[in-house]
């Protein structure tokens, strides 16, 4: 093993599993003390048939995991004030990442230059704000736990801070709103 790394290489793996003694059968079983081991020796071709079926099965194994995280990570278009609430709400689970606007810079940029435009309407805060909670709808739709063969995840945290994010963002457009009509009605 590397002493940088923590975690052997698949040939260190292999080889110390395949090519070490390894207890013989009634020498386990009698449970003695000093036990009887026998040399193992494998031939080429059976470590590199069984080098290769780990490797698949490995790949398999994690591609359901890095399929998941890709739901969170990669960059779909975020929701804008022209969408409407029903579309928010119907939008496919398509596995594409469509929450990493909320933590990219890409929603803040838009609340902000939302928040510029003077002609914004109650009605374009109302469906940008909606927009926003039926993104946090969308992300508590997703399992807090997630089973694969020889995987487990925990996504609590990430939903609940990615829950925190757009949250934020609705409040900000809230807070905005109610500060722009304490303005207006005290002219």
């Amino acid at each position: 093993m590397c002493p940088t790394s923590r975690y052997a290489s698949l040939h260190s793996y292999t080889h110390s599993i395949l090519m070490h003694s390894h207890a013989c059968m009634q020498s386990w079983l009698s449970g003695a003390s000093p036990c009887a081991c026998l040399m193992v020796d494998v031939e080429q071709g059976v470590l590199d048939s069984v080098k290769k079926q780990l490797k698949l099965d490995l790949t398999r194994n994690l591609q359901g995991p890095l399929d998941h995280l890709d739901t969170f990570s990669e960059s779909p278009p975020p929701p804008t004030h022209t969408l409407s609430p029903h579309t928010a709400h119907t939008h496919t689970h398509t596995h594409t990442g469509k929450f990493e606007f909320l933590v990219n810079g890409e929603a803040e940029e838009k609340v902000l230059t939302f928040l510029s435009t003077e002609d914004a309407q109650l009605s374009d805060y109302k469906e940008l704000i909606q927009s926003y909670q039926a993104t946090v709808t969308d992300i508590l739709s997703y399992h807090d736990t997630v089973w694969f063969d020889m995987f487990q995840l925990d996504c609590s945290d990430i939903k609940r801070g990615l829950c925190t994010v757009a949250n934020g963002f609705a409040s900000k457009l809230v807070q905005a709103l109610t500060h722009k009509h304490l303005e207006d009605n005290t002219r």
